[in-house]
């Protein structure tokens, strides 16, 4: 079994933030171009996990307007309701360039307005955007 930090980071785009200055849902919303290179046929939404202190200055690098902290206490939370019932995973994709890479996976077979509902939950739980 592979051991999971207790958070895992996203970064945050410009476009990810409302005119009023909130995050969108689109922070988590996956790359539906990602179900082309699963075997699963599930979606991707790229995240860092923070196996240490340095993850966030890191990421911040790649994600100039800011990052967002997510607890995988949370992500749980959220793929254990009832109408999630674990249409959610996570795991560890490491890159050449970055040993932190991981991914959020949405399950193939969810819809577009269930997949937007678990996006705006995780948004809602995650930490305010961090800057550097």
């Amino acid at each position: 079994m592979i051991d999971f930090p207790d958070f895992c980071i996203r970064g945050v785009r410009t476009s990810n933030i409302t005119p009023d200055g909130e995050l969108s849902a689109m922070v988590f919303y996956p790359d539906e171009r990602t179900i082309q290179n699963r075997l699963d046929g599930g979606m991707e939404k790229s995240i860092n996990w923070e196996d240490d202190a340095i993850v966030i200055g890191f990421t911040l690098q790649q994600f100039p307007t800011g990052v967002v902290r997510l607890a995988r206490v949370e992500l749980d939370k959220i793929n254990s309701l009832p109408k999630v019932c674990n249409e959610l995973a996570y795991e560890r994709s490491p890159l050449l360039n970055n040993k932190y890479h991981g991914n959020i996976v949405y399950h193939k077979n969810l819809t577009k307005p269930r997949i937007r509902l678990i996006a705006a939950s995780l948004t809602l739980v995650c930490s305010d955007l961090i800057k550097k």
